[in-house]
């Protein structure tokens, strides 16, 4: 039967320190926590996708257990936009976002690019990505799904998940300040609105030679831009380079976007903040 979605599939490890084997109440209860959380990422990042946990094996020593996160994405034009893997680097993800909390909500959070720095109780500071961060803000039942899923082993001297692309351990003292988390209220309006400034190559779709207006370019999508550099403006304006469509510019580009509670794209503003004439291919100077 031909299958109408995409399936991905992403293994990962848990292993419970202690004794090598485990309580059925406790080991079904932090399953099922943990079952939930992997819906509830999945629902924020694919509304229209399934998700599902397979228990693969059991591993003697200390106690292990291999499982299989599993989506099922209904395809589109340009692949799949979510796969196991993402959920499963989330889910790692917000648990050691939650761990690095020391029990406490954070004192700050600053917005960089795409990423989020998180000053905790503490004053450590950790960096996380910006969109798990509204995963749980938008989610707040997450963490106490986390902590319920640590009650369920309280016996365990500790917790290590093993994933593709490493570990996050968290030790007795560590699954003990999570208990302490009952709730988290944080601010997250100033990740609402996220400035970045980048080295990009952008082709040129519609110039203003008179640079009274904004220009069309192409990066990963069409966008509007402002010039700011004005070396690069009295260059155009008076004819000593000439530009036109399809013609590579490499510049400095600022972005300016804001974001919905969902994390999706509501506004954005770019402007080129420099233009570096000396690297261009098409571009003539006369």
């Amino acid at each position: 039967m031909l299958k109408m979605y995409n399936e991905t599939r992403e293994s990962f490890c848990i292993n419970f320190g202690g004794e090598n084997e485990i309580e059925v109440e406790e080991l079904s209860e932090f399953l099922r926590q943990t079952n939930d959380i992997l819906g509830i990422i999945t629902s924020f990042k694919e509304p229209n996708g399934f998700y599902k946990l397979k228990v693969k094996a059991f591993t003697k020593g200390s106690f292990e257990i291999n499982l299989d996160a599993i989506t099922q994405i209904t395809p589109v034009i340009y692949g799949v936009t979510f796969h196991a893997g993402t959920l499963v680097k989330t889910y790692l993800e917000i648990t050691k976002f939650i761990k690095e909390l020391k029990g406490k909500a954070p004192q700050k959070m600053e917005t960089n690019g795409k990423n989020v720095n998180v000053t905790n109780y503490n004053g450590e500071v950790n960096t996380y990505n910006a969109e798990n961060i509204f995963i749980v803000h938008n989610s707040p039942e997450i963490v106490d799904k986390v902590r319920k899923s640590f009650e369920a082993i309280e016996n365990r001297t500790n917790v290590k998940y093993k994933f593709k692309d490493g570990e996050l351990a968290l030790n007795r003292e560590e699954l003990e300040e999570v208990k302490q988390l009952k709730s988290m209220e944080f601010d997250t309006e100033t990740l609402k609105e996220q400035t970045d400034v980048s080295k990009r190559s952008l082709i040129v779709k519609k110039p203003d030679l008179n640079m009274k207006s904004k220009w069309e370019f192409v990066s990963d999508k069409i966008i509007k831009a402002k010039i700011l550099d004005e070396e690069f403006k009295e260059y155009v304006t008076t004819g000593q380079f000439h530009a036109y469509h399809g013609q590579k510019l490499l510049v400095d580009l600022e972005s300016k976007v804001k974001y919905d509670d969902n994390f999706n794209i509501i506004d954005a503003e770019y402007n080129i903040l420099k233009v570096y004439l000396e690297n261009q291919e098409n571009g003539k100077l006369f």
